[in-house]
This record gives structure tokens, C-alpha cells and sequence, in this order.
């Protein structure tokens, strides 16, 4: 699913080196699905079904980190537009923000002891990034789709 993709932790951070890959929590890549909705109010494509693990450094302590991500979710919603040049409304489907939830609750740490601030931070991060990486492969960029 994803391997060893690079968390941006910044300048600022005791964290280094932190690298993080996902993958389904039960059952096999080759059978993993997303689950799909089609309604007016969603038609996307979302999962409860996506773990991930990884590893870095922590004020120079390795570290080893992994739990589940407890929603990713993609979708569209019907909206109304309307049309100045015919001057009609249309329905259209509008992209909603998408989401991706990692639970602080979940997230188990192996070698390093993070304070409450340093786990909270390292979430955020770990979120931000693979928010990032969702937006690069929805932009097609050519390094991250090959």
C-alpha cells in the first residue's frame, strides 16, 4: 500500500528520521478493498480497514511506532450550481474534504518515551503527511505515481 514514505517532521522537532508505511490490518494487500457508497449525500470511498506502522528517532532515542487509522474516508457530495451563462441551476458533485483519523489513544510507541506533547505532535505529523501524499497522487505527480 504504501512503504517507508518520509514523515516531515520540520527544523524545529525532536523528532528525525521518521519513515511510516501502511497497510491493511486484516487480510492480505491483494484482498484489501475500500468500502464504497453511493448515495446523494455520499459517493465516495472510505475504510476502517488501514493500519500503519514505522520508525525515527526521538531526541536522538530509535523509536518504533504502529496502530490503526480509524477512518480515511474520500467523497463527494450532490450540491447545486447555478449556471450564469444559461441561467439555470444544475446539480453537481462536490469534492468533500477528505479525512483521514489517527487516534492519539492508538498510537503505540516502542523505545522512546514520548511525553503527551510529543505523541500528540507526532500524530499530527504522521496525519498531515499522508494528507499530503493523497493530495500529491490526486495532483498525478509523476515522482509519487511513477
Amino acid at each position: 500500500m504504501l512503504q517507508n514514505r518520509a514523515v516531515a517532521v520540520g527544523d524545529d522537532s525532536k523528532f528525525s528520521d521518521v519513515q511510516v508505511s501502511l497497510a491493511p490490518l486484516n487480510g492480505d494487500l491483494a484482498n484489501f478493498d475500500f468500502d464504497l457508497s453511493f448515495s446523494k449525500e455520499d459517493v465516495g470511498a472510505s475504510s476502517n480497514n488501514i493500519g500503519y506502522s514505522g520508525y525515527g528517532r526521538y531526541d536522538g532515542q530509535d523509536f518504533t511506532f504502529n496502530g490503526p487509522v480509524a477512518e480515511v474516508k474520500m467523497y463527494y457530495a450532490l450540491d447545486k450550481k447555478f449556471n450564469h451563462d444559461h441561467k439555470y441551476e444544475s446539480l453537481v458533485w462536490v469534492e468533500q474534504p477528505f479525512r483521514m483519523t489517527i487516534n492519539e489513544a492508538d498510537f503505540k510507541v516502542e523505545g522512546a518515551d514520548l511525553t503527551a506533547e510529543a505523541k500528540s505532535e507526532i500524530v499530527t505529523k504522521l496525519t498531515d503527511s499522508l494528507i499530503k501524499y493523497k493530495l500529491e497522487i490526486q495532483d498525478a505527480k509523476k515522482e509519487i505515481i511513477g
